[in-house]
């Protein structure tokens, strides 16, 4: 199993921001600032990195990037922006539609609709729509209503040039949030008692916390996508290597309640067993056998001592002014100390000659009518090694994992 380094080519799940580029322009910066620092692929058709083919039209690489996206985001404001089909269709709208498209067969299970407040509130008043989209037109330099004004905003005239394009806007701005919320569906679906719309939840906005607040309900933002991929892979490599490691009880019923000697076993004070030996069943043997032959093959660190390097699972202080290693960190740390002394102790000869004296004479039971075998002294004692080192590992596998889903779940 690999590192997971900063520059690997690692699929990153794609959001895709649909809406008007001049009335949303910082907004949509600030929005692909922060979701690519938290490790999300951004596609928004104004930046550089938007990825348009030169065989396509303009309108084909959109819907080719709605296809790449795991996440739809649209943003509704007052403006109608560029049109696909003039007067009839715009880009937004048709983006819209597509992505819908996807739902619909299943291709597309988060799709995102932000509405400015103002606009929202007034989307059943068709001539409030028409004078807030007048009053906006008023103030914004961006608009052809500001163009030979002076210092104190727009001229009467200016403003009358307007009324036809701003009327025909407040018609289709009014319209395209009627099929957002799929009201004809709806309306029929309550009257049939089946058969709702989806994809029709729409979230008011009048700030961009509460953008960043509705797209956290879609996605993890609490924690880097990097994080996200590191707790998989840490996830996957500590059950992997507790399915390695006997259950508890089942070693001690091997090693206490089936023994046939006069001594209580206690793995755990195996310095008090030098001199013993220790009688076992031939199937308690093949147990033995396993625990030993698990102690070797329990060397899987690479995704624990990555998580530690990474810094992603430190704690912030008391005072949150630096990190501290507490918590999951303080548990990985220890548990790579143990598996650190358990693959230095798997490799030492004094463990060797104990598991190959083990082999000989769990060979030679096979010929015991009686089906026993006997460990002499110092057997018993790496046994009790392997089982207290064991026992110590399966117990912070299980605390790191514990704290790993509490904290995906969470």
């Amino acid at each position: 199993m690999g590192t997971l380094q900063e520059g690997d080519i690692v699929e990153r799940p794609t959001v895709f921001v649909s809406s008007t580029v001049l009335d949303f322009h910082d907004l949509r910066g600030a929005l692909k600032y922060l979701l690519e620092s938290l490790g999300y692929r951004v596609l928004m058709s104004e930046f550089a990195d938007f990825p348009a083919e030169a065989n396509k039209s303009t309108y084909e690489a959109c819907f080719s990037a709605i296809d790449e996206a795991d996440v739809f985001v649209l943003l509704v404001g007052r403006r109608v922006g560029a049109w696909k089909e003039v007067g009839r269709l715009s880009v937004t709208h048709a983006e819209y539609r597509h992505a819908r498209k996807r739902v619909t067969a299943g291709e597309l299970s988060r799709m995102l609709i932000f509405v400015r407040k103002e606009v929202w509130d007034i989307k059943h008043d068709r001539d409030s729509m028409d004078r807030e989209l007048r009053r906006y037109a008023c103030v914004d330099r961006e608009t052809p209503a500001s163009v030979g004004a002076d210092d104190h905003g727009p001229t009467e005239l200016d403003i009358h040039s307007l009324h036809g394009d701003i009327g025909q806007n407040a018609t289709y701005i009014f319209q395209f949030l009627k099929e957002i919320c799929q009201e004809e569906e709806q309306t029929r679906a309550a009257q049939e008692g089946a058969g709702y719309p989806k994809a029709n939840w729409v979230r008011p906005f009048s700030v961009f916390e509460e953008i960043v607040a509705g797209i956290g309900s879609a996605i993890d933002m609490r924690r880097s996508v990097r994080q996200q991929q590191l707790d998989c892979l840490l996830i996957d490599e500590l059950r992997r290597n507790q399915d390695l490691i006997p259950g508890e009880e089942e070693l001690l019923s091997t090693l206490d309640g089936a023994l046939k000697t006069k001594h209580k076993y206690d793995p755990t004070q195996y310095d008090s067993w030098y001199g013993r030996s220790l009688k076992l069943s031939r199937a308690d043997g093949g147990l033995v056998k396993r625990l030993f032959i698990d102690f070797v093959d329990l060397r899987s660190s690479t995704i624990i001592r990555e998580a530690l390097v990474s810094g992603e699972f430190l704690t912030l202080t008391p005072g949150r002014t630096s990190y501290e290693v507490a918590g999951l960190a303080s548990t990985l740390r220890e548990l790579l100390k143990k598996l650190h002394a358990l693959e230095y102790i798997g490799v030492s000869q004094s463990f060797f000659n104990s598991l190959q004296a083990f082999n000989q004479i769990h060979s030679a039971s096979a010929n015991d009518p009686t089906g026993t075998l006997v460990l002499p002294s110092p057997l018993p004692v790496a046994v009790g090694l392997c089982f207290t080192m064991l026992r110590c590992i399966r117990n912070l596998h299980q605390e790191a994992l514990d704290t790993l889903l509490r904290a995906s779940q969470g």
